[in-house]
């Protein structure tokens, strides 16, 4: 991203905001890897964080592998008003770095988890750990390598996200991929492992958010074209438009995409349990696998593993009281 598109993404940001009349602005810097230009992380940073200073709206993260995120560049990062880092260790030592090496082959390891214990005082870190087939096992020799470090108590939370190919397998795939009900049980173990090891973990249950459910959500590329879906950033079928149009016409696109009734493409879906977690599938990968995103992938042979099993572990880790209030709580989200 050049100097010229930060300026017009941030030009973009200010009118939104004043336009919508915004009491929250949550602006996430992604890649790749986002700290390779770092330049245009604190031009645009420092900018809208100045512009939100008025009214404390913002809160500003960052999607980063961590090998360039060093103490100063986490104090530039505080400054530009950074609050959130997302950090990626796909496992212990052996498997992290076989994964995740530098383009010389050397690993990468013991530079991020470096990293992480030198920021985790300033900025809240929630570690991401990529799990397939290959180091589904591994959650518990990196839950303890954590500890070792004290980890457990200054990381802001543990998140564990599932590898799923979404194009047919390939041969290559097949080595990595699990049937769903398999991914279900070993969701369920890998976050009891890391609640067991005294690690935070946030939303356990997936309620997560998803730019294409979202009306005032959106992503910039680094020409400034803008999309729904951060999977599909490069495919025109996922662009709105850019910095360049007019903001009616981005509104007009962008709610073709959040206005999705999957009853009305699926009426299984009207009769599922379900249906508040995965909204009708991601269209994304409806789109790579079907051609189009109104089709939806059913999850129904994982949410029907998973959710009694999660569900359960919460509810036996807990204190009446609590169990109670988290109980009436999955009440009103299924309804």
């Amino acid at each position: 991203m050049t100097s010229d598109v930060s300026e017009k993404i941030y030009r973009w940001l200010e009118k939104y905001v004043d336009l919508r009349g915004t009491r929250h602005l949550d602006l996430c810097f992604h890649g790749g890897e986002p700290m390779l230009n770092f330049a245009q992380i604190k031009q645009i940073g420092l900018r809208v964080k100045h512009m939100c200073s008025k009214n404390g709206i913002n809160s500003f993260s960052i999607v980063t592998n961590g090998t360039l995120l060093t103490p100063g560049r986490v104090e530039h990062l505080v400054n530009s008003g950074v609050e959130f880092a997302m950090i990626t260790l796909d496992g212990p030592q052996p498997i992290h770095d076989i994964r995740r090496p530098f383009l010389s082959g050397q690993g990468t390891f013991d530079i991020v988890l470096r990293h992480i214990a030198q920021a985790a005082d300033k900025l809240k870190i929630h570690l991401l750990m990529n799990v397939d087939k290959h180091n589904c096992k591994s959650a518990e020799e990196l839950a303890d390598v954590l500890v070792k470090h004290g980890l457990q108590d200054k990381l802001y939370g543990v998140c564990v996200a599932f590898v799923e190919p979404t194009k047919p397998l390939t041969e290559h795939c097949r080595l990595y991929d699990m049937p769903r009900d398999e991914l279900a049980s070993y969701n369920v173990s890998i976050n009891k492992v890391f609640i067991e090891s005294g690690f935070k973990i946030r939303d356990l249950i997936n309620l997560g958010f998803c730019t294409m459910n979202s009306d005032n959500s959106f992503i910039f590329d680094p020409r400034g074209d803008i999309y729904k879906c951060i999977t599909g950033v490069g495919d025109e079928h996922f662009k709105v438009g850019s910095v360049n149009d007019d903001f009616n016409i981005l509104a007009i696109r962008a709610s073709q995409f959040v206005e999705n009734e999957p009853c009305n493409h699926n009426p299984d879906c009207c009769e599922c349990a379900f249906l508040p977690m995965c909204k009708g599938g991601c269209r994304h990968e409806s789109y790579v696998r079907y051609g189009n995103m109104a089709t939806g992938v059913c999850m129904l042979d994982y949410y029907s593993v998973w959710v009694p099993k999660i569900v359960k572990e919460i509810y036996t880790g807990m204190d009446k009281n609590a169990a109670t209030k988290f109980t009436d709580w999955m009440s009103l989200t299924a309804s």
